[in-house]
């Protein structure tokens, strides 16, 4: 039960950002001085898409095994590094002891660390009210106004 639970919850997250990545793109939030802003979502797709990932390897299953391969294939497509690569992601020949242990701790300890956003993060700068302008009497009749966090 759990499992599911965090399988759809995993899935909800990846769409809510996909969502939100195309409101983005389509109000034109993308450009200066919102680009910033931009990058980070993007970021956060790409950090639940190799959650996602690192969670499927995870089972010893037959989808398992054909995510190992696909990652070992792409691995090894990597000009000039890609054995090198591949021989320190699976720790020696495919499928490797040490990627179950790397992929475990990559799902439950780096990932989550990365998107965690903590106070004063770029995810949370910009966000709230806006200071007011100078202080000049045209300028003291207006109401700040607040800023959206897109």
């Amino acid at each position: 039960m759990f499992g599911q639970v965090h399988n759809w919850a995993s899935l909800l997250f990846v769409a809510a950002v996909c969502l939100h990545l195309m409101r983005l793109f389509f109000t034109g939030a993308f450009r200066r001085p919102r680009w910033l802003n931009w990058g980070i979502w993007v970021t956060l797709l790409t950090l639940g898409m190799l959650a996602g990932f690192s969670c499927e390897i995870l089972p010893d299953d037959m989808m398992s095994g054909g995510s190992l391969s696909n990652l070992e294939g792409v691995t090894l497509s990597v000009p000039v590094v890609g054995t090198h690569l591949m021989l320190w992601i699976f720790g020696g020949g495919f499928p490797g002891d040490a990627i179950i242990p790397r992929a475990y701790w990559l799902h439950v300890a780096v990932l989550p660390a990365l998107r965690s956003a903590p106070p004063g993060s770029p995810f949370t700068a910009g966000c709230g009210p806006r200071r007011p302008a100078a202080t000049t009497k045209s300028a003291s009749r207006r109401t700040p106004r607040t800023r959206s966090c897109s």
